[in-house]
């Protein structure tokens, strides 16, 4: 069975631009699964259309109080909140919202009813409407094509009433602050230089409840993280100007890593700030632990910071934005002369040439680049146009004739173009801009309806700038191709 429900348009843009976390009910679902929202208009209540629809597997009931406090700020404001529940209702429901699709083109009510005219929907905006899979109109809403799907990686099972014993609470007590520094000393300083009496500065901002020497800095929260009445870590929460928050530095004990907890911590630090408009935080980009906790946490890499607490010591910042507003073109500053980039053909290479530069490009990325991988890129590259033997062209940018980039491209079936492995060992726009110039013309009578791309999540660069052009992450691959080095999947549908 599925489910549709009617909702406003402004509730539903929140859910289909990813803001929206849990949608609010003052009913059971009858079953978990996927839903299709139909707007009404905000007036007069007729039907407006369906654009799309969500998964969700958990939901919850608690007090409408409980209910606030756990999840109301990733649903909706406080006001709106009470309002839509009253006085008279004890109990609230809150259906974690996993997977957001949106349709390419929405569908009115007239398309509803040429397909099926006896089909008829709920009335309430609280009710539920149940569909056999069989039904016309789900067959038809199944098979339209999408314009984009979000996957939430907060959901209800990290902040549920299973996980009552997890708890934060403000640091209060020599004690703590002991605990607090040992970790730090051991678990932080490793990976900066210049930690001198930073540790003291921190407990001396918190204590004073601000900051005498920020001039972006407004204050400082030293949160302790508890299980079970035991404390098993610490976090900073840096109250920046302009509605942002910092997190960092993190902590856990030894025997609490590996488990989620830092996730948690995160999102849970995160309910005590419901006016934030945008959380981040920077991480080494050898804390691969770090890394996976932000992403499961929702959070997304917008740079990376090269030799930024020492050489060699390079970190990612990690956003989330709660209350997004319109997004500026990202334009790096790139100084080159655009004649010394040329793109050479794979195939225009000797065994031995193929080998030394593909090692070289992609062995920071991926094991195992060895005679058996060249041996397959060159049976790919010898076929024209024949998905069945994997054909697939190679290319390699060159500056100054020294390689500084590659790009393999596969024709797939159902249509899409992958590109994978795209690699780029220095920053560098044009050299970005050319590889994929010949991503899009490396099949042209291949007539592809989407192109999607594999960057390991550390090339932050690429990742932001495949962005600019309209790419959108799909997911994660944790370690696909080299241990500690997960891989982002973006896509773009092809017009």
């Amino acid at each position: 069975m599925t489910l549709m429900m009617p909702i406003k348009p402004e509730p539903a843009q929140r859910i289909y631009s990813g803001i929206k976390k849990f949608e609010l009910r003052k009913s059971i679902p009858p079953e978990t699964g996927n839903v299709y929202l139909y707007e009404t208009k905000d007036n007069t209540g007729d039907i407006h259309a369906i654009r799309g629809c969500f998964y969700f597997e958990n939901y919850f009931k608690l007090p409408i109080n409980e209910l606030w406090d756990k999840v109301g700020v990733l649903a909706t404001t406080q006001e709106r909140f009470f309002k839509y529940y009253g006085t008279g209702i004890k109990y609230g429901i809150a259906l974690s919202i996993e997977r957001v699709e949106l349709l390419k083109n929405p569908v009115t009510i007239d398309q509803i009813k040429k397909i099926d005219q006896n089909f008829s929907f709920p009335h309430y905006p609280w009710s539920y409407l149940q569909i056999d899979e069989n039904s016309l109109v789900i067959k038809y809403l199944n098979n339209l094509p999408r314009k984009s799907f979000i996957n939430n990686s907060l959901n209800s099972k990290m902040i549920s009433r299973a996980e009552s014993s997890l708890f934060i609470k403000p640091i209060t007590n020599i004690k703590e602050e002991k605990i607090f520094r040992y970790l730090y000393e051991t678990d932080i300083v490793p990976y900066y230089d210049g930690c001198e009496g930073y540790f003291n500065r921190l407990l001396d901002v918190n204590k004073h409840g601000f900051d005498n020497f920020g001039y972006f800095t407004q204050k400082k929260d030293i949160w302790t993280f508890h299980q079970d009445k035991k404390i098993i870590g610490f976090t900073v929460s840096t109250l920046k100007r302009g509605g942002s928050l910092k997190f960092g530095p993190t902590v856990l004990l030894p025997d609490k890593r590996g488990l989620g907890l830092g996730t948690k911590l995160k999102l849970l630090v995160e309910l005590k700030y419901p006016n934030i408009r945008k959380f981040y935080c920077t991480v080494p980009e050898t804390n691969y632990a770090g890394i996976k906790s932000n992403i499961r946490a929702g959070y997304r890499i917008e740079a990376h910071l090269l030799n930024q607490y020492g050489n060699g010591k390079n970190e990612l910042v990690f956003g989330k934005l709660i209350k997004p507003n319109i997004p500026k073109l990202f334009q790096p500053f790139v100084n080159i002369n655009t004649n010394s980039i040329r793109i050479l053909n794979g195939n225009e290479l000797d065994y031995k040439n193929l080998q030394e530069i593909v090692h070289l490009l992609l062995s920071p990325w991926y094991d195992d680049i060895n005679n058996e991988f060249i041996n397959g890129l060159i049976n790919g590259m010898k076929q024209n146009l024949d998905i069945s033997r994997k054909c697939k062209k190679v290319g390699i940018a060159l500056q100054n004739e020294i390689p500084i980039g590659i790009i393999i491209v596969t024709p797939k079936r159902g249509g899409a173009t992958k590109c994978s492995p795209f690699i780029l060992n220095q920053n560098n726009l044009v050299c970005f801009q050319k590889l994929l110039e010949y991503a899009s013309k490396s099949f042209i009578e291949f007539l592809s309806r989407k192109s999607y791309i594999h960057i390991p999540i550390l090339q932050s660069f690429t990742i932001q700038n495949a962005i600019n052009l309209g790419y959108k992450p799909e997911g994660i691959l944790q370690e696909p191709y080299k241990p500690g080095i997960d891989v982002l999947v973006i896509g773009k549908e092809i017009t």
